[in-house]
C-alpha cells in the first residue's frame, strides 16, 4: 500500500512540474510554435503566459502581431484590443533606456529589417511602445487600404502620442509625432515637436535633429532660423569619424537656398559650391542620387549667379546642369560616369 501511495504522489508531483510552466517558459513555447507556423498554438501559449502575468505587455503585443501579420482571416477590432491592452500595461519608458537601446542597435547596422526583427523578438522595453503604436496604425492600412488607412492610422498614432507625451514627455515621442505631422504637412506643429525634442536630448543626434528643425523653418519661410540650425548640423557632421559627404552636401545645399531667399547671394554661392564639392566626392563610388543632386545644385548655382549679376558664370553652371540633364534623359549611368 505504501508503495502505491508513493507512486501516486510521484506521479502528481511530476504532473505539477509539467503543468506549472512559468511565463518565460510559455513565451518560449509560443515563439517555437510561431516559428513552426503553428499560430493558434502560439497564441494559446501567450494567453497562458498572460494568465500568470496579466501585465505582460509583450504577450499582448505578440498575440496582436500574430493575428495581424500571420493569420489570413483578420479580426481588426480584436487585434487593436490586444494592442491597446499592451499599451495600457506597458512599463514607462525613459530617455536613458532609449539611449541604451540605440547603442545595442549598432550591432545590427547592416539592415534596418534586422534591427526591427531583433528588437521585436527580444522585446526591449524601450522599443516596444514604438512597435505597438506602429501596429495600431498599420491595422487601418491593412483594413481600409493604404491611402485611406494611412490617413486614419496616422491620426490615431498622433492621438496616442499626445497621450504618451502628456504623461511622459520623452524626446523619442516628440520626434515620432513630429515625423507624422511632417507627413501631414503641418510644418509649424512639427517644428514645435522637433524643438521640444531638441531641448530634452539635442545631444543624441544633433546633426539629424537640427536638419529636421532647419527643414521645417525653411518650409515655413523662417530662413534665418533655418540657417542657424543648418550651421549647427554642418559643424556636427564635420566631427564624425567617417564624414557623411552626402549629408554635408544636402545641408550646404539647403543653407544656400535659405541665403538666396534672404538675397545673400555671396553666401548662397559659397554654400552651393561647397555642396558641389561634397556631392562630387566619390566614396566609395559616385551614386545615381548624387549625380542627380549635383544636377540640381548646378542649376541653383546658375540661378543665384544670375540674381547676383554674374551672368557669365551663371551660363557655365546652367550649362553643366543641362549637360547632366541630357545625360540623365539618355542614360542615367552616363551621368555617373561623368561625375566630375
Amino acid at each position: 500500500m505504501k508503495i502505491i501511495i508513493i507512486i501516486i504522489v510521484a506521479i502528481l508531483q511530476f504532473s505539477i512540474c509539467v503543468i506549472a510552466q512559468t511565463k518565460e517558459e510559455y513565451c518560449a513555447l509560443a515563439k517555437k510554435a510561431g516559428n513552426q507556423k503553428q499560430y493558434n498554438e502560439a497564441i494559446a501559449y501567450y494567453l497562458k503566459a498572460i494568465d500568470i502575468d496579466t501585465n505582460c505587455a509583450f504577450c499582448y503585443f505578440k498575440i496582436a502581431d500574430i493575428k495581424l501579420y500571420s493569420i489570413k482571416d483578420k479580426d481588426y477590432e480584436s487585434i487593436r484590443s490586444y494592442l491597446y491592452q499592451a499599451l495600457k500595461v506597458h512599463k514607462p519608458e525613459t530617455d536613458q533606456s532609449i539611449k541604451e537601446l540605440d547603442i545595442k542597435k549598432e550591432l545590427y547596422i547592416n539592415s534596418f529589417e534586422i534591427i526591427a526583427h531583433n528588437a521585436k523578438d527580444n522585446a526591449p522595453c524601450e522599443e516596444e511602445i514604438y512597435f505597438i503604436v506602429c501596429d495600431i496604425g498599420w491595422t487601418y492600412c491593412d483594413e481600409l487600404g493604404y491611402n485611406d488607412g494611412k490617413q486614419k492610422g496616422d491620426q490615431i498614432k498622433i492621438h496616442i502620442l499626445d497621450s504618451l507625451i502628456a504623461i511622459n514627455p520623452l524626446y523619442h515621442y516628440f520626434v515620432e509625432r513630429a515625423n507624422l505631422k511632417d507627413d501631414q504637412e503641418k510644418y509649424d506643429e512639427a517644428l514645435g515637436d522637433y524643438l521640444s525634442a531638441y531641448k530634452i536630448e539635442g545631444n543624441i543626434w544633433p546633426d539629424l535633429l537640427c536638419d529636421d528643425i532647419a527643414l521645417n523653418y525653411k518650409l515655413t519661410n523662417q530662413f534665418n532660423d533655418a540657417i542657424k540650425y543648418y550651421t549647427i548640423s554642418i559643424e556636427d557632421y564635420k566631427t564624425w569619424a567617417t564624414i557623411q559627404h552626402d549629408k554635408l552636401a544636402k545641408s550646404y545645399d539647403n543653407r544656400g537656398y535659405c541665403k538666396m531667399k534672404l538675397e545673400n547671394y555671396t553666401g548662397a554661392i559659397q554654400d552651393y559650391q561647397l555642396a558641389v564639392s561634397e556631392y562630387s566626392i566619390q566614396k566609395p563610388f559616385p551614386t545615381l542620387l548624387n549625380a542627380y543632386n549635383l544636377l540640381k545644385v548646378y542649376n541653383s548655382l546658375g540661378r543665384v549667379r544670375m540674381l547676383s549679376g554674374d551672368n557669365q558664370n551663371a551660363v557655365i553652371d546652367l550649362s553643366k546642369a543641362n549637360s547632366f540633364l541630357m545625360k540623365f534623359s539618355e542614360c542615367p549611368l552616363r551621368a555617373i560616369s561623368s561625375f566630375n
